[in-house]
């Protein structure tokens, strides 16, 4: 087993962040959950509910939680409707759960992990980040704009290091 770490992951009340987090707190990691749903507390250090797309939110958890080690972006918002009944707001709150509370965690977060010398973010995104398809509107948007953010924005600025 590698040394515990601190990790985040977000979207962990349920489906594959909630695997993560317990695949995480399994290998001795002290592990945070983030969500705007309720969560079982069992097998987290600290379980947190707030809502990502509130700008204040990352920073605030990962000051009061960190320093993060690990960091796993997996919340996402999925609002399924027909491009015609799509709202400028639909749109505007799937932007601000998706990809911008993806790039603020990571702000948050990374100067630490560079300043240590250790760090791993994990986006999680769809296939539709390299495939695009017949995916809900902002959907193909939020996970291209991950992708771009993590291979061009985030990675230059991360030592690179070794697992």
């Amino acid at each position: 087993m590698t040394a515990a770490r601190t990790a985040l992951v977000t979207g962990s009340a349920r489906g594959i962040g909630r695997a993560i987090a317990r695949a995480l707190h399994a290998s001795g990691h002290a592990v945070t959950g983030l969500d705007i749903l309720e969560q079982d507390p069992d097998d987290l250090a600290a379980a947190i509910t707030a809502d990502v797309a509130d700008p204040a939110v990352p920073a605030r958890i990962v000051t009061a939680h960190g320093p993060i080690d690990i960091l796993v972006d997996n919340a996402a918002l999925f609002i399924h409707k027909p491009l015609a009944e799509f709202t400028l707001d639909d749109f505007d709150r799937t932007i601000a759960v998706n990809l911008r509370a993806t790039f603020l965690l990571a702000q948050a977060a990374a100067p630490a992990m560079a300043e240590r010398g250790w760090g791993r973010i994990v986006n999680i995104s769809s296939v539709g980040a390299r495939t695009g398809g017949h995916l809900p509107v902002g959907r193909v948007q939020r996970d291209q704009g991950g992708h771009h953010l993590a291979h061009q924005g985030f990675r230059p600025q991360l030592p690179v290091v070794p697992a």
